[in-house]
């Protein structure tokens, strides 16, 4: 995980991070990172990463998150995602993944 912090290609929205490097692999692998600073209780530091899968998992269910190239992806949650309702992590998601998907890689 640490080449993917250190050489990935980045970008962001107010509530996410995100990192992305191509791997050699057939399909996305995805962490979602959210620290002790943004939240102490860990119970909430979950719900908010399990909420994080669950938005990937229905945006590949419904086709709007290509694998072309595969590539290893890093969310790193901000300040005020802890405060987001569902539908707004969902947008700013999708709007990143989508971001990133437009951008050549290098």
């Amino acid at each position: 995980m640490g080449e993917i912090l250190d050489d990935g290609q980045s970008t962001s929205n107010s509530f996410f991070v995100l990192r992305k490097k191509v791997n050699n692999l057939h399909e996305n692998h995805y962490a979602v990172l959210v620290g002790k600073k943004l939240e102490r209780s860990a119970v909430k530091r979950n719900r908010l990463r399990r909420q994080a899968y669950e938005v990937i998992r229905l945006l590949e269910k419904d086709g709007l998150v290509s694998n072309t190239p595969p590539s290893d992806i890093v969310l790193i949650a901000r300040k005020g995602v802890h405060k987001a309702s569902f539908t707004e992590i969902q947008k700013a998601l999708r709007s990143l993944l989508h971001e990133v998907q437009s951008k050549k890689t290098v």
